[in-house]
């Protein structure tokens, strides 16, 4: 169904490079439509895609290439009176990881990550760079204690903490 609550029925044909692959081989059209200054959030989130991406795949397990198992982030919420933010959602595979929610502030133009339960409280928003140092220190503190764990999906932690430090 789409936003409206009509029924979508698939395609033998691909219409966007994102559109939805079915198990059969058809297509689900891509739903998410933006305007240009939602295109310019996404654009502006690239910054900090491979990170994300490269933390999320760290104990993520799969016989898939990684361009198959990466994130895609979305904006599936816009600001209103009471939710002054773009909410971002990652989705794998096609479905939504609730571990990789994001908040944009159009105000002050900058990121942040938001930790369920997905309340505005303050502790539960984090800046997206306190998020991804506190998730690469995590990573480096579990090598340390557990020896050097071999992720199917492995990238430069030392290097990646440096950088974002």
């Amino acid at each position: 169904m789409n936003k409206n609550g009509d029924l979508i029925k698939p395609s033998n044909t691909k219409t966007h490079e994102k559109d939805y692959v079915l198990e059969d081989g058809e297509y689900l059209p891509y739903p998410f439509t933006y305007t240009k200054d939602e295109q310019d959030i996404l654009k502006r989130f690239e910054e900090y895609y491979e990170i994300i991406n490269d933390i999320s795949l760290q104990n993520y397990y799969s016989s898939d290439p990684k361009s198959e198992v990466s994130l895609q982030f979305e904006i599936i919420k816009r600001p209103t009176k009471y939710f002054p933010y773009y909410k971002i959602q990652g989705y794998r595979k096609q479905r939504t990881e609730d571990d990789y929610v994001f908040l944009y502030d159009a105000k002050t133009q900058t990121f942040h990550y938001i930790d369920y339960p997905y309340s505005l409280n303050p502790e539960n928003i984090k800046s997206i760079k306190g998020y991804i140092l506190e998730n690469l220190e995590r990573i480096i503190e579990h090598n340390k204690q557990k020896g050097h764990y071999k992720s199917v999906f492995p990238f430069d932690i030392d290097h990646a903490y440096q950088k974002w430090r």
